[in-house]
């Protein structure tokens, strides 16, 4: 199966409403709760490269501390694990 890669833009103890207005005009964020602490994730691709892309502008944004995250199978894996 294919990996899919998405951005993690913040992780905050805080949930805040999944509105444009609150992540710098970024439309489609969804969050997870993990570990106690709520992680806004935007965005979503199996291209690599282009999830790569989509960070840059995301931190070209002023989202300087996102990162991409991997998932395979539905289940979050290193971006290591998911370039294999």
């Amino acid at each position: 199966m294919e990996s899919i890669y998405k951005i993690q833009l913040s992780a905050s103890k805080k949930r805040l409403a999944l509105e444009p207005k609150n992540f710098k005009g970024l439309k489609n964020v969804s969050v997870v709760f993990e570990d106690n602490i709520y992680k806004y994730i935007y965005g979503e691709s199996n291209d690599y490269e282009e999830a790569k892309n989509q960070l840059k502008d995301v931190k070209a944004k002023g989202f300087d501390s996102a990162f991409l995250i991997a998932f395979k199978n539905g289940k979050k894996v290193s971006i290591q694990e998911a370039l294999k």
